[in-house]
């Protein structure tokens, strides 16, 4: 009869040698011969206990120690130590030692000379002589296995007293009581100061950056020596991984700064000895020096610490050119796009080029005469003066008209006014733009600080592309998550999946266009709670969105997703910033993160405005976000405003742009915001502004196509569906045009805007042209305020807007609909619902949202007045 079993011998470095041996026994039970397997015959012949445990040492073999040979297995000490008894059985070891590893402690931690004594000791105390070799002990005539963790313990111990110097022997003893642990193993004593003493080791750092009163600094932030080990590909999280807790790392920092270089270690506010490895503590009294650097030295240091530390610690000449990038550790903190802070200052950007003045009339001058036989008579600069003198002295003579270029003008009170008007804004422009600076204001400038980007304007100088290995393997989209309550349509399982491929193939920004009314809030949520829900430790989303979306995003939360399932929702603007105050002020007066952004780790959803966003982005841009959302974000249009700068300094893995507009004006409003969600899609601005004219239909082609396509197995960057391809049964949207002539007495109003508009035209005053604009808006809807009216009916006669609206409001009353009104003058507003009860005769007043309508109150409202059941209201 033929058997095989596994045997193991010590080998000669300590490791065992695993041998399976053959043996044939004769009929009367005894052994007559025995034979070594080689290694290759053993998937057919060895036992299957024995091959299940060699399967297992070689998946806890994570250094590749194992070394095969061609009859027999060596596993080194350290995986012979984590095996447990049955699959050390199956493979020959020797079973686990009965005996108790004891430790007890002496000599100074403070001053280095900590030892440790051990023992083995058998029940009941007694100590013995023990011969240890590998993971075998062998006391008397018996042998046995040490296991986990009693073996790394006893490593650790005698690496304590092996230890060169005083340093050294401290990081021995702190790896020491790591590996103890706080509940000691079974086979393990130690004595009291072993049991209580805490000990954190810190052997690799990163840099904590900030903003300071406008210049950039930064704090050490320690790890523990594995901390690289996990970092699984990816940057360190530095919150996660810090050896010490904000509390403590705060005492750190601000000791480490106050205190001289070569200190190395210090007691943390609950007894925690910390313990700085030597080349660490060399490394830090260069961080330290550095901190009291200029902001130009601090900001080079940022940039490149590694390179720093080689040359000051002079590691290359060790041999170890590698030793820095141990120890330093990139972490995420501020993104990538960030490079420095400064003092704000609006680019320029010349090859974009300002639309025309549409707004402006080419001419300017006198409205004559009642409509429909009104006429315009145009007017140089100058000529309203001149033309009030002649219409003055030819009433003083009686005539009824004076010549003007070939044209008959009335000499009526009512012309000599409207002449003197004009003449009268000439002069006063003239007199206001020929100021003194030292006569407009003498107030003093205050600074605004924003974080440097990479603007990717002139060229581009910063790019965020999808890792290549993201997008070699297929896709197939996920189910929806558990926890919708709303049952999602076709199109918007279509965004999910869109949405999930993007996050999956790691690009940095995707634009949700859909038109208004496919539902992109929910599909952001399906998203988000897939997100959640499949990553439970996942970083907190930020969803930045105008005031009043924000509450819409809460309601629609809670009608589509079920309670709980996106983590505490955290309101980050209005009254409710004072909650996260560290000091009075914003970031951008300041140039100082003003904000506790830590109390927001555990949130699962932020909420915030653009507004915001900007005014505090030093605070925002210190997050690393999941994701970040942006609702209409038209508003980040503009590629030179704040806004737009400071949305680009924020940090998130996968930046969500939604609008149903994504071109407003001008090409360059699309340029902008992809810019901002994935820098380097579209190249740079000059580049985008060359390579897609206006005019130029077939390269327009090409865009779009760039835009909504996929790229080889990345999902295309663009989804855009309008509601007329994918909704059925809606009724056709029409827009009206209605052309009113304003009555004399608005046009003449409008006129007298009009001079005043040239003469500033032609000052050249900066920014006097967007004061005028909003004269026009205001006169266009009515050439005085609505202020102590009490002839309702005579004051919405005295304007083409009004009294057209009125007459639409009379149609849609007789049908029997509501009707939404929209305008942005807020004292109108309030005349309007004064006179709209009024005229109808309505129950109660129509309601106005606007500004000074708190959040919540604005979805009443909204839920109010579409679930009223009167058949007329506004």
């Amino acid at each position: 009869m033929v058997t095989t079993k596994f045997i193991a011998t010590q080998h000669e470095s300590g490791g065992e040698t695993i041998a399976l041996l053959r043996e044939q026994s004769g009929r009367l039970f005894r052994r007559t011969s025995g034979e070594m397997v080689p290694v290759v015959e053993w998937p057919r012949v060895a036992p299957e206990a024995g091959q299940a445990a060699l399967a297992l040492a070689r998946a806890l073999d994570d250094e590749n120690r194992i070394n095969e040979l061609a009859e027999g297995i060596v596993l080194p000490p350290k995986i012979v130590a984590r095996l447990d008894e049955a699959d050390a059985f199956a493979i020959g070891l020797p079973p686990t030692t009965p005996l108790t590893l004891q430790l007890n402690s002496g000599g100074s931690l403070a001053d280095g000379t900590i030892r440790v004594d051990i023992k083995w000791v058998r029940r009941g105390g007694l100590s013995v002589r023990a011969d240890i070799a590998g993971a075998r002990v062998r006391e008397g005539g018996k042998v046995g296995r040490i296991p986990e963790p009693i073996f790394s313990v006893f490593q650790a111990a005698l690496a304590v007293n092996k230890a060169a110097d005083s340093d050294e022997r401290r990081a021995a003893f702190a790896e020491l009581r790591s590996i103890l642990g706080d509940e000691i193993g079974a086979g393990i004593e130690i004595d009291g100061f072993l049991e209580r003493i805490r000990i954190a080791y810190a052997a690799n750092f990163s840099l904590n950056a900030k903003t300071d009163h406008g210049r950039f600094d930064f704090d050490p932030v320690l790890f523990s020596r594995n901390v690289r080990e996990s970092a699984d590909g990816d940057l360190v999280d530095e919150e996660d991984a810090s050896l010490l807790t904000p509390q403590d790392n705060r005492h750190f920092q601000r000791r480490f700064k106050e205190q001289e270089g070569g200190r190395r270690s210090y007691l943390l506010s609950d007894g925690t000895l910390l313990f700085l490895d030597p080349l660490l503590g060399k490394a830090l009294d260069i961080v330290r020096a550095k901190q009291t650097g200029t902001s130009q030295e601090k900001r080079d240091f940022l940039r490149a610490p590694q390179r720093v530390l080689r040359e000051v610690l002079k590691l290359d000449a060790t041999g170890d050119d590698e030793a820095a990038d141990r120890l330093f550790i990139e972490t995420q903190q501020f993104s990538e796009r960030v490079s420095g802070i400064e003092v704000w200052q609006k680019p320029v950007l010349p090859w974009i080029k300002p639309k025309p003045n549409s707004w402006l009339p080419e001419g300017f001058g006198l409205r004559i005469g009642d409509p429909p036989d009104a006429r315009h008579v145009e007017l140089a600069p100058g000529e309203a003066e001149t033309l009030a003198g002649e219409v003055e002295t030819a009433i003083a003579k009686g005539k009824e008209s004076i010549a003007w270029r070939d044209e008959s003008i009335p000499a009526t009170p009512a012309t000599l006014q409207a002449a003197r008007a004009i003449a009268d804004f000439e002069h006063q422009v003239t007199a206001e733009t020929q100021k003194q600076p030292s006569e407009r204001s003498d107030r003093e400038t205050v600074d605004i600080f924003f974080l440097q980007v990479g603007e990717n304007f002139e060229q581009l100088n910063y790019a965020r592309l999808p890792r290549p290995e993201t997008s070699a393997e297929p896709f197939d989209a996920p189910e929806l998550p558990e926890g919708l309550k709303s049952e999602p349509k076709p199109h918007q399982i279509e965004a999910f999946a869109w949405l999930t491929e993007a996050w999956q193939r790691r690009l940095p920004g995707v634009l949700l266009a859909d038109d208004m009314g496919l539902g992109k809030t929910f599909q952001a949520l399906m998203f988000l709670l897939w997100l959640r829900r499949s990553s439970p430790h996942l970083k907190p989303v930020l969803i930045v969105a105008p005031t009043g979306l924000l509450r819409n995003w809460q309601a629609e939360l809670v009608q589509h997703i079920e309670a709980d399932l996106m983590g505490p929702v955290v309101e980050a603007f209005g009254t409710n910033l004072r909650d996260f105050r560290l000091e009075t002020g914003s970031d951008i007066r300041g140039g100082t993160s003003r904000l506790d952004v830590s109390q927001w780790e555990e949130a699962g959803i932020i909420l915030t405005t653009y507004e915001t966003m900007r005014d505090y982005h030093m605070s925002f841009a210190r997050i690393p976000f999941a994701a970040i959302v942006y609702d209409e974000i038209q508003k980040l249009k503009n590629p030179a405003s704040q806004m737009t700068r400071a949305a680009k300094a924020l940090n998130g893995r996968l930046q969500i742009a939604m609008t149903g507009t994504p071109v407003e004006n001008r090409l360059q409003d699309l340029w902008s915001i992809v810019d901002t969600v994935y820098p380097g899609f579209l190249g740079s601005s000059r580049e985008f502004e060359n390579s897609f004219p206006a005019h130029n239909l077939e390269r327009l082609g090409d865009l779009q196509q760039r835009l909504i396509e996929r790229d080889k197995n990345l999902p295309p960057f663009m989804l855009r569906r309008m509601k007329d391809d994918i909704l059925t049964g809606l009724p056709e949207k029409r827009a009206r045009k209605y052309p009113v002539e304003m009555p004399l007495a608005q046009a003449q109003a409008y006129d007298l805007v009009l001079a005043r508009a040239r003469a500033l035209r032609e000052s050249g005053e900066q920014g006097a042209m967007l004061k005028v604009l909003h004269m026009l808006r205001g006169t266009s809807l009515h050439p005085a305020p609505p202020r102590g009216i009490t002839d309702i009916n005579g004051y919405i006669e005295q304007s083409a807007r009004l009294k057209k609206t009125f007459e639409i409001l009379e149609e849609i009353e007789q049908r029997g609909e509501k009707a939404l009104l929209f305008c942005e003058d807020l004292e109108m507003q309030a005349f309007l619902a004064m006179a709209i009860q009024d005229r109808f005769s309505l129950g109660r007043r129509p309601m106005c949202i606007n500004g000074k309508i708190a959040g919540h109150k604005r979805q009443d409202m909204v839920t109010a007045f579409q679930t009223s059941q009167a058949p007329f209201d506004v």
